[in-house]
């Protein structure tokens, strides 16, 4: 597998389009603040379709979070055969999406097909993407993204990669820590398909520890495996913010298919501490959707949490949800 330096990491022929204006703002509980991050304000925010050369295209998302004064968005283009792995943005206020292709290229046919780019955070300036093959125990490379060097017309270059012998579906950044070295360096944490293991690496993708179920069981996390299933949560996003590890996904489907909601979202004040209580809520279906299915962002203020439940194509919308309005799940502790 090559990384992403001799890749297809172009601006992708869709880089940039003119999309409807904006259609509208439903308000479900207005509080007078701005709809956008920093401020909360529980709502829903209509976008317009997704247009390629004036038809629609449709995709799928992954991640998305907000810096620089954009909305950013990972997903995997769907209308593409082979489909490819996408960062979009977006500027409020404007009619146009910025776009480029991650997907790695120039190895062999036989390799594996990189097209999924999962969820993702900014720290420092960068964006730290992981872009996996869409399939359990897939490989993956982790790269960071300088957001000032990210130009429309421009092929975006990684500052940082490194390789993963497994299918990464998201990466949060902890804040930086004293090694044993005495070097000062933040944590990356990366989680597999269904959250059957969760990695700790270095900036530079050395592995600093990996949790497997004795380690994610204490914590609320993981679906486990056919053999081993457990009841936590298979992380879709996650994102350190406010002191905290903000972890949305879903929990395993109840027996007999019953109703009801299978959207978590767990706030973690020390992941690192297995033995800390964690804090859950329960994340409610919206229009027939999980809303905690695939992209999610907290607030700078950590009062509320965006999400982008479904793929973007011919409807879009962003839902933003207060967290004290969320029922409490009850805390995990061994």
């Amino acid at each position: 597998m090559k990384a992403p330096f001799n890749s297809r990491s172009r601006p992708v022929a869709w880089r940039r389009y003119v999309l409807a204006p904006l259609l509208s703002l439903a308000v479900l509980e207005s509080s007078g603040a701005d709809s956008l991050p920093p401020r909360a304000k529980e709502s829903e925010v209509d976008l317009p379709p997704l247009r390629l050369a004036g038809r629609e295209v449709r995709a799928h998302t992954q991640g998305i979070l907000w810096t620089a004064g954009r909305w950013w968005v990972t997903a995997r283009r769907e209308d593409t055969k082979p489909r490819s792995a996408v960062l979009l943005a977006w500027t409020p206020g404007t009619a146009t999406w910025d776009g480029w292709d991650l997907t790695p290229e120039g190895a062999p046919t036989s390799a594996p097909v990189l097209d999924h780019a999962g969820g993702f955070q900014e720290a420092g300036g960068r964006l730290w993407i992981p872009v996996s093959e869409s399939r359990r125990h897939g490989t993956s490379v982790v790269a960071a993204y300088e957001v000032a060097a990210l130009h429309p017309g421009q092929t975006p270059v990684p500052s940082i990669h490194f390789s993963v012998p497994d299918h990464v579906g998201a990466v949060a950044v902890l804040p930086a820590r004293r090694t044993v070295e005495g070097v000062e360096e933040i944590l990356l944490l990366g989680a597999s398909w269904d959250t059957e293991s969760v990695y700790g690496w270095s900036s530079a993708g050395r592995l600093a520890f990996t949790w497997s179920a004795a380690e994610l069981r204490p914590r609320g996390l993981g679906l486990g495996t056919v053999a081993a299933p457990m009841a936590g949560v298979a992380v879709q996003d996650w994102k350190w913010a406010n002191g905290h590890l903000y972890a949305s996904g879903l929990v395993p489907s109840r027996p007999g298919g019953t109703s009801g909601s299978r959207g978590r979202l767990l706030i973690f004040s020390d992941p690192m501490n297995a033995s800390a209580e964690v804090e859950a809520r329960t994340v409610p279906i919206w229009n027939g959707m999980e809303l905690a299915r695939e992209a999610m962002t907290p607030d700078a203020d950590g009062r509320g949490i965006w999400f982008l439940p479904a793929d973007l194509g011919s409807t879009n919308r962003l839902v933003h949800v207060k967290i004290e309005s969320l029922p409490r799940g009850g805390s995990t502790k061994p």
